[in-house]
């Protein structure tokens, strides 16, 4: 007895939130699995037709595609160009919008930015398709990081002011809601200020991206930051120093249970790579994750940092009809919070930059 219907919408929900909150990827492909079988049991496939992007995208992170093409949402639940055409003959735009943000997260992820592109352009209308779920969040989170490495590689304004749009969004996120949105906020800061060759504020950005996601349990998010720091630090020609943060990166995206990611960043930087993970700094970050300091005590001068980074109107939270449309970006626990007990909770962590 009972809704089966809902208790299947729950299941996928659950599943869902798992996996863009950083549980690790074996124990959500195993959730996925059992109730994608139920769902099937139940006779419910509109809802299964939800699922099995995010199960396949799962299957994909961790080396399981058809063909080990990361890229590509086909192999043991489902095939993209079926579930895609089905979708649009049928006007299923959650359907097909799902399909679309987690290709745009996998060519972030590998590295694909004209799928990455294609997939932004298809997906202009997501949250409109999306409102008030978790997903409208973390596809903000992509669109902007895609947004900015399109303007870097193009040099075309019209990319960087899709990011700073995705900036703006998820700064308001994380007014409300700072242990699910401030990192994601500092990540596509740091991207920002890196194409604007703002070298000091850039690693600053990237280092509290880092602290925050660890902080919070981001554990995917965190080793993407330390991914972005490494790349930012390649490209200056400081191979000691991105040698410590892709060290990091990959036992991450490991420790996650992304293999495909992993394997992908070790063929691509193992001359980096392998050298950092003999270090002694490495092996207590491995035992304890303690290489970042615990922060202790506020300034005058962190609490200032930290207002301006949460410098945000009152008027300018209420009059944004985009963010009052997507309540999932809004915590119990956050809503209660003050503006300057926020500032407090960012400034702990900007202790070690700002004395």
């Amino acid at each position: 007895s009972g809704d089966n219907e809902y208790a299947m919408y729950s299941a996928m929900n659950y599943c869902i939130h798992s996996f863009l909150c950083g549980r690790k990827l074996s124990k959500v492909e195993k959730d996925m699995d059992v109730f994608g079988q139920q769902m099937k049991e139940c006779g419910q496939e509109g809802t299964l037709y939800f699922h099995q992007p995010f199960h396949q995208a799962v299957l994909n992170l961790i080396g399981r595609s058809e063909g080990l093409d990361p890229l590509v949402l086909k192999g043991e639940v489902m095939d993209q160009d079926k579930l895609l055409q089905a979708a649009i003959e049928t006007n299923n735009h959650i359907c097909s919008s799902n399909i679309y943000f987690l290709r745009l997260m996998l060519a972030y992820l590998f590295g694909d930015y004209e799928l990455g592109k294609e997939m932004i352009e298809r997906s202009s209308h997501f949250s409109e398709y999306m409102t008030s779920m978790i997903h409208v969040t973390t596809y903000t989170l992509y669109k902007g990081l895609m947004a900015f490495a399109l303007a870097q590689k193009t040099q075309e304004k019209k990319w960087e002011k899709h990011g700073q749009r995705a900036l703006q969004n998820m700064k308001k996120w994380a007014k409300h809601a700072p242990s699910n949105y401030l990192h994601k906020a500092m990540l596509l800061e740091a991207e920002h200020a890196a194409i604007q060759g703002k070298v000091s504020k850039t690693i600053k950005l990237y280092d509290i991206a880092i602290s925050h996601a660890k902080q919070h349990g981001y554990i995917q998010e965190e080793a993407l930051a330390y991914e972005r720091a490494a790349l930012f630090f390649n490209s200056l020609n400081r191979s000691d120093k991105s040698a410590w943060y892709f060290a990091r990166s990959h036992q991450l995206y490991i420790d996650w249970g992304a293999n495909a990611k992993a394997n992908v960043l070790h063929a691509q930087f193992s001359s980096l790579v392998v050298p950092a993970k003999h270090r002694d700094s490495f092996h207590l970050f491995v035992r304890g994750r303690s290489s970042i300091s615990p922060n202790v005590g506020i300034s005058q001068i962190e609490m200032a940092a930290a207002d301006t980074q949460l410098s945000y109107s009152e008027k300018e939270i209420t009059d944004t009809k985009q963010f009052e449309t997507h309540p999932a970006a809004l915590t119990q626990t956050a809503k209660k919070k003050s503006l300057r007990s926020a500032a407090i909770h960012v400034a702990s962590s900007l202790r070690q930059y700002f004395h």
